[in-house]
């Protein structure tokens, strides 16, 4: 297996690095024993959707280190680009946030190594299944709630008004007003287009999500706590803060 570039194995972390390795000899050992076996007893999981610059990502961060578990976002682009040989630039090109426009030019230009957004999500199928196959995940974007089976998710949508997604966009990533306005704008409208084409589903439905959350009036904390009370009630787990889910009964 080729190795992670230092650089992104400090984006990813290394205790995720570790897991995502974890996964990787998992998965050749069960292509290798049974390949067309699903794993059983997968862990419930939660999947975070969220608008372009509302705080979904950091939400996602909080939820984890309270049920004490791993959150993946961009960490499942740098693990499957070392699965697919190929930078992760690459990936990112047939991810979530990418246009139907930019991607198909950007394919045609480039050689055989690029994958097509369909394998992609093939593939990215498989390292979501490892992951609640061995403990419970925190999910944000790309589609988890249906990809992995839906009795075993907490779906959340997390929103905010635009003026504060396009604020905060402008802080973030250091943009003027109408570079941040365009990214927002861009960025929801190509994260519903991968939904829509790869899962024929409405992202804008609030009935496919069992929670909603506007961080308008709350901040990042409190909605955390909001989901990781819902993620217990929801699976039966005890409400005790600071334990381990990972060791609780997957029902």
């Amino acid at each position: 297996m080729p190795k992670v570039s230092s650089a992104e194995s400090r984006a990813i972390g290394p205790l995720a690095e570790r897991q995502l390795r974890r996964w990787a000899r998992t998965l050749a050992l069960r292509a290798q024993r049974a390949p067309e076996r699903l794993p059983e007893d997968l862990h419930p999981f939660v999947a975070i959707s969220r608008q372009a610059g509302a705080g979904g990502e950091d939400v996602g961060r909080v939820v984890a280190a309270a049920l004490d578990c791993e959150c993946l976002d961009h960490e499942l682009l740098t693990y499957l680009a070392e699965r697919c040989h190929v930078p992760t630039m690459l990936l990112e090109f047939v991810d979530e946030t990418t246009s139907t426009l930019v991607r198909d030019i950007f394919t045609r230009w480039l050689d055989a190594r690029v994958i097509t957004q369909d394998e992609f999500v093939r593939r990215l199928g498989e390292v979501m299944l490892m992951a609640v196959h061995d403990a419970p995940t925190v999910f944000v974007g790309r589609g988890a709630q249906f990809i992995l089976p839906r009795e075993k998710a907490l779906a959340v949508q997390v929103i905010a008004p635009l003026e504060r997604r396009i604020a905060d966009t402008m802080v973030r990533r250091r943009l003027d007003r109408k570079a941040a306005e365009t990214w927002v704008r861009e960025t929801d409208e190509d994260r519903a287009h991968f939904v829509r084409h790869q899962f024929h589903q409405d992202p804008s439905d609030p009935r496919t999500y069992d929670l909603v959350i506007n961080l308008e009036r709350i901040d990042h904390e409190t909605a955390a706590r909001v989901i990781v009370d819902a993620y217990r009630h929801r699976f039966g787990l005890p409400a005790t803060p600071g334990g381990r889910e990972r060791d609780a009964p997957s029902p």
